[in-house]
């Protein structure tokens, strides 16, 4: 399905109202916005990889970045996993060097640079050029175009379309019973969603912890 298939779902079950064409692609991407931030879904999970160098000790922050699963660098062929550090800050408490002494990575951390920019800093300071593989979960781009299609388009579209209803709540005046149906079926076509995945997870995935949680 696509976000022009999608857009008129959404306007059929609001009973074709004219008046709310230009914002149900926000009512759209609002709604993959919140499911996505309730929950680590499968589909969001990323892999990059690039070389850091002994010129920087940071790098950017993949787009849309949600989450780090795990940073990698090569050292000897052999893949190393790195710590990560919550607070920037007790990174450097640990690693209190800079580009004066520099050594293999031992672990990295988030914060912002004089740009106001997100980036992701390693300690010690790389002391040679080393390839790395970043395991994340990152955010959907929001759908746009007509043809526009996704992972939830393509494999959970009922969810999109319920929770875009649930979005216009505000301009859904005198449809009270209406709303209680949307709000029944989003919960009903969320808590199956996520039965898959913790079946697939069963079957030998990665196993992440996703709490089946009402919604209201």
């Amino acid at each position: 399905m696509n976000f022009l298939t999608l857009r008129t779902k959404v306007k059929d079950y609001m009973l074709n109202r004219t008046d709310l064409d230009t914002i149900i692609p926000d009512f759209i991407n609002m709604a993959m916005h919140t499911v996505e931030r309730m929950k680590l879904w499968k589909h969001m999970e990323k892999v990059t990889s690039g070389t850091i160098t002994s010129a920087s000790d940071n790098i950017a922050v993949p787009t849309r970045y949600k989450l780090s699963l795990g940073m990698f660098i090569d050292v000897g062929g052999e893949n190393k996993e790195l710590s990560k550090y919550d607070d920037y800050s007790d990174l450097i408490r640990t690693y209190p060097s800079d580009s004066t002494v520099k050594d293999i990575p031992d672990a990295y951390a988030y914060a912002k640079n004089e740009s106001d920019s997100l980036r992701i800093w390693f300690r010690p300071w790389p002391s040679d050029s080393q390839d790395y593989t970043f395991i994340y979960h990152a955010y959907t781009a929001d759908l746009s175009a007509d043809a526009d299609t996704n992972w939830w388009t393509d494999n959970a579209w009922e969810v999109l379309l319920f929770g875009a209803l649930i979005e216009s709540k505000p301009w859904q005046k005198g449809q009270e019973e209406e709303l209680k149906i949307w709000d029944a079926m989003y919960t009903k076509h969320l808590l199956s969603l996520e039965s898959a995945q913790i079946k697939e997870e069963i079957k030998g995935s990665r196993k992440i912890n996703y709490p089946i949680t009402q919604v209201t």
